[in-house]
């Protein structure tokens, strides 16, 4: 740990009283803002339905990989050769 930085957390701890708890709740209450800011100023411009169909889409390409792999494994074998 750098001496600069040993020097300000001591100042932020020892003489601002500031701790890791309070930088994590600010945190957390800053995120919250800037989100519902975020959603407030663009939900005109948010596709639910489109979000949806991205969703679903996803998820289906996820269980077919994970079937046809599973089918596919018990029956063939893959091997690869330098050649």
């Amino acid at each position: 740990m750098s001496d600069k930085y040993r020097m300000f957390k001591n100042y932020m701890y020892n003489d601002l009283g500031i701790t890791k708890e309070d930088i994590k709740n600010w945190t957390k209450e800053a995120v919250k803002e800037v989100a519902l800011e975020y959603i407030t100023h663009h939900m005109d411009d948010w596709d639910i339905k489109r979000t949806a169909e991205r969703g679903i889409h996803i998820a289906l390409q996820d269980v077919a990989r994970d079937y046809l792999k599973a089918m596919v494994k018990d029956d063939y074998e893959l091997s690869l050769k330098k050649k």
